[in-house]
């Protein structure tokens, strides 16, 4: 029996086979589809680690993906993943706990007959990027309150400049009058002297003193 053509679809299929498995080891994401029955089909590297890191699960294909979170956790996965059996694709973020933050993306998987038969989830850590929005966030408040505490400096200043300048205006006026109401007494004061020093009566610059 000729199997020659077997063989060469079947290197097809495990080059298919193996291009898919290093694109899906190529992300720090995590990868994986479930059947209906909710059992893994298939995961990635990052998906098994992640498990393991987060609940110190240890995974293989065939596992029940519900039984391999936490119960309040899988709760929430099967709620989630009933909408993916129903047609629906969305994707939602949940904190687990103190440690991470995921972002996931629930998509149906279809058979020929475009039934669907699973569901496959992308499991993205946004712990970090959390991290730096919240830091962001305070920076630009805090850049908010520094701008309007700011503002009220500069309305402050401009109202103590305005101030200045009036006192200024009031001082240059009062220094107008002070040096002209002077200036005629003084002027008399010094007709006086210079009168008394070139009369020689003494008695008359007694008078004039």
């Amino acid at each position: 029996k000729d199997v020659t053509e077997r063989k060469r679809f079947e290197e097809i299929i495990q080059s298919i086979n193996a291009n898919m498995k290093a694109v899906l080891e190529s992300t720090a994401d995590g990868i994986l589809a479930i059947d209906r029955n909710y059992r893994y089909t298939m995961f990635n590297q990052s998906h098994a680690n992640a498990m393991k890191r987060l609940f110190g699960r240890e995974i293989k294909a065939g596992d029940n993906f519900l039984k391999a979170l936490p119960a309040n956790l899988s709760r929430i996965a099967k709620a989630e993943v009933s909408k993916v059996f129903n047609g629906q694709q969305f994707s939602t973020s949940i904190q687990i706990a103190k440690k991470s933050i995921l972002d996931a993306s629930y998509n149906p998987i279809h058979d020929e007959k475009r039934e669907i038969i699973g569901a496959a989830l992308f499991i993205s850590d946004i712990t970090d990027q959390k991290k730096i929005e919240e830091k962001m966030k305070s920076l630009n408040e805090e850049l908010i309150k520094q701008n309007e505490q700011m503002a009220v400096q500069e309305e402050e200043l401009k109202a103590a400049l305005e101030e200045l300048s009036e006192r200024n205006f009031e001082l240059d006026q009062l220094m107008y009058k002070s040096s002209h109401d002077l200036r005629s007494p003084l002027s008399s004061i010094m007709g006086l002297v210079n009168l008394a020093n070139l009369d020689k009566d003494t008695v008359n610059r007694d008078s004039y003193l």
